[in-house]
């Protein structure tokens, strides 16, 4: 309890997070709520003033009580604030306009046939061909050229096209990419080929146009230095943040193995980058008075570090946390490291809410608390007298503190959980740091050619090393646990958990026994009803892919994916993976309607299944089997849309409901629909996708 009154500012930003999260998933208007805070900050002074010379306990409870009252209306006072200016753009008000004007607002990014660039509109054209201002972000693509490629932050983008809003989810347990851009305020994208578009470079100064002249300049050295391939890639992430020479099967290598992390500069590169310059600088300024100018150069060259590495926000996370670190070790007063890590975030919460709501924010700051709270317990576990094992015992203890304070997270919003963590981090945390320094010094003395070389040479062969490492431990057997799905409750509860069993361990009181065994019992639970709800019974899904053909049947004991001549599992997997990691993640086999396991599923027709008593015909193409007589059937479902005659059809079959899948454009279906005029046809391409258990 003691240590917990110490913590002043961690109780702070939690009621703010707290504030925050209501005004998101409840709604205020951030007008009433002001007016509110301003009367609770009123009551608050008029509170403090009548009782400044009591020392009564309820005076000293209700003046608190009122305290975290106005905190809790700043968090949903500032997040209701920040989203509401952002969504008064008035873009949205002239959407049939045809021609706009944009300004980019990053650098462009290259995609596998395009390129991919955030822009803030600020005009666009009426039918007169007269230019008005406007306002709002909007994402455009733009086929690939060496102009696009070239354009830096702040020039301009004249274009005709019209913009459209951003579609969400098409299919169960699809990754919500709507919301998540809506975090980042972009509602609208556009298309765009080489002739909708002209570009006018402005060449403005600006800190993210010097920080990829910064960046490219690195890049210059990493090629000059003679790294290749692999490790050119691994050295651009890992030192630059520049993960766009990664390719899919490195980052899937990393991720198996527990090392996909260091290849996102975080907090962990900064602090690497902290201990270098705090030791180095430590030689510079060794007298005492002199610590207050080392401090503040380490600050500046924190910065300039995110700066160079592009500002992004974990960097700015980070480097925000380190500079408080400092200004605690300037001021001289001893703060508690809970203070400095939760005001750190409190300033990044007031200056954007939607942080709260972002995966790399949780992680970074639960890794933090957990190396900060959990690391010296596991430490103190084991004692070694040899200082080797004794450093070794204590990386590993931040690993493990690390990996607990994350793991339910990771699960919920990755599904994996790499089991060899431990190895992982042994290896590639010291060699992250060997290359981070090496990095530096490879910057430092880029124009002294044979110190140059010889770092080069080093700094090669580390990344090399890296490289066999990680790839090495994602081979080895039951290297990582895939396709686990927990839900959002799920992961708050293993939370509550791990801190009750450490509770135990530590105070080992009868009340966490008991509230662990409780904790135990809910996840059972939850678990039992999970499984008895997707994993016990029989499903169909079609899915919303465009022009193609995807019907998936999804049981305990098997996943099939209906062949398809327009349907390739590697290119539309992601549409689908989400839907199958919720089923059990039992992997996908492809098979045409011929080649379906009678184990599970019984051929009635030709083209008729039964799966757990429901029956399901498919038409795919002409000439399409009709019954003699009228059959009955739950549903039925039309994957081909080219020769068919939809009405024909319907007087055969007396389907419960009709669905017409993804081959089928909009246009189409909202013809069939509309001459038909009935009630039970489903259109995947118009609505989504459509799930239906069977039993």
């Amino acid at each position: 309890m003691n240590s917990y009154s110490h913590m002043p500012f961690a109780r702070i930003v939690l009621t703010l997070m707290i504030g925050i999260g209501f005004s998101s998933y409840i709604g205020v208007d951030s007008t009433i709520i002001l007016i509110i805070l301003c009367a609770a900050l009123i009551a608050g002074i008029v509170l403090i003033h009548s009782v400044r010379h009591s020392y009564r306990p309820s005076s000293i409870y209700s003046t608190g009580a009122l305290i975290y009252i106005c905190i809790f209306l700043l968090g949903a006072f500032v997040h209701d604030y920040h989203n509401s200016i952002h969504e008064k753009q008035d873009i949205s008000q002239h959407l049939s306009a045809t021609h706009y004007r944009a300004k980019t607002a990053t650098i462009p990014i290259e995609k596998k046939r395009s390129y991919k660039i955030i822009t803030k509109l600020n005009a666009y054209r009426d039918s007169l061909g007269e230019w008005h201002p406007c306002t709002g972000k909007v994402m455009l693509y733009t086929t690939k050229s060496s102009e696009v490629s070239e354009l830096q932050y702040g020039d301009i983008i004249v274009f005709e096209n019209r913009i459209t809003p951003i579609s969400g989810p098409r299919n169960p347990e699809e990754f919500n990419y709507k919301k998540h851009l809506a975090r980042r305020h972009i509602h609208f994208q556009v298309f765009l080929s080489q002739r909708q578009y002209i570009l006018q470079k402005q060449h403005l100064f600006s800190l993210m146009n010097l920080s990829h002249r910064l960046r490219d300049m690195m890049k210059k050295t990493l090629d000059k230095a003679g790294l290749k391939g692999d490790n050119l890639a691994i050295a651009s992430a890992l030192l630059l943040g520049e993960k766009s020479l990664l390719d899919r099967d490195m980052k899937q290598a990393f991720a198996n193995s527990g090392a996909m992390h260091i290849l996102a500069v975080s907090g962990l590169h900064v602090g690497i980058i902290y201990l270098i310059l705090y030791h180095l600088l430590s030689l510079l300024f060794k007298k005492e008075e002199q610590k207050g100018k080392k401090l503040l150069l380490i600050i500046v060259l924190l910065w300039l570090y995110a700066l160079i590495t592009g500002l992004s926000p974990s960097v700015i996370r980070a480097a925000t946390m380190f500079s408080f670190i400092s200004i605690g070790q300037i001021s001289g007063i001893k703060q508690s490291i809970f203070n400095t890590i939760a005001c750190s975030a409190f300033i990044l919460l007031l200056f954007n809410p939607n942080y709260m709501f972002e995966v790399g924010f949780q992680l970074s700051y639960m890794a933090v608390l957990g190396i900060v709270i959990i690391h010296p317990i596991i430490y103190g576990w084991v004692v070694f007298s040899d200082s080797m094992l004794d450093r070794i015992w204590s990386l590993s203890a931040v690993s493990i503190a690390a990996q607990l304070a994350t793991f339910p997270l990771s699960l919920y919003y990755f599904h994996i959980f790499p089991t060899y963590f431990l190895i992982t981090n042994l290896l590639v945390i010291p060699a992250a740091m060997i290359i981070m320094y090496l990095g530096v010094l490879l910057f430092t003395f880029a124009f002294i050619e044979p110190i140059f070389q010889w770092i080069a040479y080093e700094l090669d062969g580390i990344l090399s090393a890296l490289n066999i490492c990680v790839q090495w431990i994602e081979s080895l057997s039951f290297s990582v646990v895939k396709d686990v799905y927990i839900s959002m409750s799920f992961a708050a509860l293993l939370y509550l958990l791990v801190i009750h069993l450490f509770l135990v361990g530590m105070y080992r009181r009868a009340i966490h026994v008991y509230t662990s065994l409780i904790i135990i019992i809910l996840l059972i639970s939850l678990n039992i009803n999970d499984i008895y709800n997707y994993r016990r019974h029989d499903y169909i899904c079609i899915y919303d892919i465009k022009k193609a053909s995807a019907i998936n049947l999804i049981g305990q004991d098997y996943n099939i994916l209906l062949k398809s001549d327009n349907l390739g599992l590697t290119k539309k997997d992601y549409a689908m993976q989400g839907n199958w990691i919720r089923h059990g993640g039992t992997p996908v086999r492809f098979l045409n309607i011929t080649e379906l396991p009678n184990q599970f599923i019984y051929k009635i027709a030709s083209n008729i299944i039964g799966i757990s008593g429901k029956s399901i015909a498919f038409i795919s193409q002409h000439p399409y089997p009709l019954p003699q007589l009228k059959l009955n059937i739950d549903y039925l479902i039309i994957t081909n849309y080219e020769g068919i005659d939809l009405s024909e059809i319907l007087k055969q079959y007396d389907a419960s409901l009709v669905i017409l899948d993804g081959s089928f454009p909009p246009y189409i279906a909202r013809k069939y629909i509309q001459k038909l005029n009935q009630t039970n046809i489903y259109s995947v391409s118009i609505n989504g996708g459509i799930e239906k258990r069977l039993d």
